[in-house]
């Protein structure tokens, strides 16, 4: 293996920051239990809301983030909490993030449409390329379908423009860099990524509520009519009075063969 493929299958400690080896993981617990013991942060990384342990090691996991975005903690900190245990992004930071990356012109958003139609577009220029690149558009009505506007503490009716904005950004990102935002989804994505895993239920059995009974008396079933049995052949008939007849004029025993 040549001296560029090595360097190329062996992780670098720079990328692997607070976890590339023992000195680095214990200064890093250091730094943590200091964001820990601060006020100015979220719940979940302050020792004395969330608990000694469980906040050290979310303090852990923002310096880890933090210093792959190369940003101070305490502003990553105060734009990223655990939702469900992923890390998600407020969306005003996730504009910040594109922003200041440098690969694009300043975020721009359209606006068309009213009531269920009103939508929105993030879009910016590349600033190699030249090339405008826009993001996929974000409507009202995409928000109702999808549950976002209507779900409990919702802001969709009040601020509507700007939940477009904030969604729109979301997506702009995802679809042209990625890597910027390091696959950290937004609040509002997480929150409104619910997946109904519930089976429907099965129809309940037809019943028949009878006048006076508390239980209710099960459907009245149509039994199929039996089939008619087959008639018998009738016995043969004979003519009596022509046979008694025919007796009495016998003369001999052999008449009547």
């Amino acid at each position: 293996m040549t001296d560029s493929a090595l360097a190329l299958a062996t992780p670098q400690a720079s990328s692997l920051g607070i976890w590339a080896n023992p000195d680095a993981f214990d200064q890093g617990q250091r730094m943590a239990a200091a964001l820990a013991g601060s006020s100015i942060l979220p719940d979940c990384y302050r020792a004395d809301k969330a608990g000694g342990k469980q906040a050290l090691s979310n303090c852990l996991m923002l310096l880890s983030l933090a210093q792959r975005l190369q940003m101070d903690p305490f502003l990553v900190g105060q734009n990223m909490v655990p939702i469900n245990g992923r890390p998600a992004f407020s969306s005003a930071f996730v504009i910040a993030l594109i922003n200041q990356s440098g690969r694009f012109t300043p975020l721009r958003f359209s606006y068309s449409g009213a009531g269920d139609t009103r939508a929105c577009v993030a879009s910016a220029t590349d600033v190699r390329s030249g090339t405008e690149l826009a993001g996929n558009p974000v409507s009202v009505k995409m928000a109702k379908d999808y549950g976002w506007y209507g779900r409990s503490g919702s802001q969709w009716a009040k601020n509507t423009d700007q939940l477009l904005a904030y969604r729109a950004a979301g997506w702009f990102g995802r679809l042209h860099c990625p890597e910027v935002l390091l696959g950290v989804a937004t609040r509002e994505e997480i929150v409104d990524a619910v997946i109904d895993i519930e089976p429907e239920p099965a129809p309940a059995p037809d019943v028949v509520m009878v006048k006076g009974s508390e239980e209710p008396a099960p459907a009245a079933v149509t039994e199929p009519e039996p089939e008619p049995a087959p008639a018998e052949s009738a016995p043969p008939t004979f003519q009596v009075h022509n046979t008694l007849k025919a007796i009495a004029s016998m003369t001999t025993p052999t008449a009547l063969t």
